[in-house]
C-alpha cells in the first residue's frame, strides 16, 4: 500500500501546476496586452477619426433648381442662380478661402458664359452634354474642360470656337438626348460630344444609389451605422479603423458589382442608354453635326487593375455597331495615382488636372478626325 501513495501528487502540486500556466498564460498575454495598447495608441495619434471625411456641403442662398420646363428632365436650374460646395478639411489650395467652389448658372440655366444665338462666324461650335463630370463639381469654372477645350482648339485651328455647355449634375444618357433636341440642336453646332461617366446607363427614373454612387460621393453615415452597433469600435480607435478599412474594402466590391449589373441586357436603363444614343446619333446626321462620344474612366485604380475596362469596351462596341464615333479616355488617365485626380478627398469627381487631360484628349481626339476642317 505504500506503493499507491506515490500515485498522487504531493499536497499543493496542483495548485503548483494551475499557478505556473497562469504565470506562463500572463507571460504571454501581457506582451499581446501592451501591444496592442501601443497601437491603439498610435491609432488615437495617428489614424484619422473617419476612414473618409465627412461630404460637401451644398449652401445656396436661394432655391437653385426648379420643375423642368423640358418635359423628360428632372430637373433644371434657375438662370442667374449659384450655388456653393463647400468642402470639409482637409483643405486644397486651389479651392482657395472657404475651401469650396461656386456653381453659377448662365440666363439658360447651364453653368457656362452666354452664347450667340448663330455660331460664329468663320469659325466652329461644339455642344458638350454630361452629367456632374462635365459641369464640374469640385473645379472652379475657368477649369472646366469645356472651357479648356475651347481656348486649345481656337490656339490650334487659328478660328473662333463656341463650345456650348449643356451638362447638369445627375444627368443619364436618356436625359441627355432631349437636352440635345430641345437645347443643343437648334443651336446649329459642328460637333456634338456626349461626356459619357459610367452610370449613365442608371434608369432615369431611379435614384442614385448609395452603391452605385459611392466612386464619387462616399457616404459616412455607412461606416457611422456600424460603429455604434459594436462596443469595441465605439471605445477604441484601433478598432474603428480596422472595421472602417474592412467595410470600405466591402464597399468598393459592391460598388464594382452595382456598376457591372447596369449594362445586363434585362436593365431598362441600359436599354434607354443604348436608344438614347441612336437617336443622337439620328439628330446629328440630320442636323449636319458629327457626334463624338468620350467614355471617362472612374477615378479609381487607373492601372491594370482597373475594374471597368469591360464596361468601356461594351460601350465602344456598341458605339462601333451604330456607326457613333467613340475614344476611350481611360489610357490618358493609365497609370496616374486617381488620388492626385480628385476634387477632394472626400469628392472623387475629377478636379481639375483631370479636366486639363480630358480638354487636352478631346482636342488631339477631334483634331486626329479632322473634324473641324470638314
Amino acid at each position: 500500500m505504500i506503493g499507491c501513495g506515490r500515485a498522487f501528487p504531493p499536497a499543493g502540486g496542483g495548485r503548483g501546476w494551475v499557478r505556473r500556466l497562469l504565470v506562463a498564460g500572463i507571460g504571454i498575454l501581457a506582451p499581446l496586452f501592451l501591444f496592442l495598447l501601443l497601437l491603439e495608441g498610435a491609432a488615437r495619434r495617428w489614424a484619422p477619426e473617419h476612414v473618409i471625411p465627412p461630404p460637401k456641403q451644398r449652401v445656396a442662398w436661394m432655391p437653385y433648381q426648379r420643375a423642368p420646363s423640358i418635359p423628360g428632365l428632372p430637373v433644371e436650374y434657375i438662370p442667374y442662380r449659384s450655388v456653393l460646395h463647400i468642402y470639409p478639411e482637409p483643405k486644397r489650395a486651389y479651392l482657395g478661402p472657404g475651401n469650396r467652389v461656386e456653381i453659377r448658372f448662365n440666363s439658360q440655366g447651364f453653368r457656362d458664359v452666354e452664347h450667340a444665338p448663330s455660331p460664329p462666324a468663320g469659325g466652329h461650335r461644339i455642344v458638350v452634354l454630361g452629367d456632374s463630370f462635365t459641369l464640374g463639381e469640385g473645379v472652379h469654372f475657368r477649369d472646366i474642360y469645356p472651357r479648356r477645350l475651347e481656348a486649345l482648339l481656337e490656339k490650334r485651328c487659328n478660328c473662333p470656337i463656341d463650345v456650348v455647355n449643356l451638362s447638369f449634375m445627375g444627368a443619364a444618357t436618356y436625359h441627355e438626348a432631349i437636352l440635345l433636341e430641345h437645347k443643343g440642336m437648334p443651336l446649329s453646332p459642328d460637333i456634338v460630344i456626349v461626356g459619357f461617366v459610367l452610370n449613365d446607363a442608371l434608369h432615369p427614373a431611379r435614384e442614385m444609389t448609395d452603391v452605385v454612387d459611392n466612386f464619387m460621393l462616399f457616404n459616412p453615415d455607412l461606416f457611422e451605422k456600424g460603429r455604434k452597433s459594436n462596443w469595441l469600435t465605439r471605445h477604441s480607435r484601433l478598432a474603428r479603423w480596422l472595421s472602417d478599412r474592412y467595410r470600405l474594402a466591402r464597399l468598393r466590391r459592391e460598388t464594382e458589382a452595382a456598376y457591372r449589373s447596369l449594362y445586363r441586357e434585362e436593365e431598362l436603363g441600359f436599354r434607354l442608354m443604348k436608344q438614347a444614343l441612336v437617336r443622337m446619333k439620328e439628330m446629328t446626321r440630320a442636323g449636319g453635326a458629327h457626334l463624338l462620344v468620350a467614355v471617362f474612366p472612374l477615378m479609381h485604380d487607373l492601372d491594370d487593375s482597373y475594374p471597368f475596362r469591360s464596361i468601356h469596351r461594351l460601350i465602344l462596341d456598341l458605339c462601333a455597331a451604330e456607326g457613333i464615333d467613340a475614344v476611350d479616355l481611360f489610357p490618358d488617365f493609365r497609370g496616374i495615382d486617381a488620388r492626385e485626380l480628385w476634387a477632394h478627398p472626400s469628392d472623387h469627381h475629377p478636379n481639375e488636372r483631370a479636366h486639363a487631360i480630358i480638354a487636352e484628349a478631346l482636342a488631339r481626339e477631334i483634331e486626329r478626325r479632322g473634324l473641324l476642317g470638314r
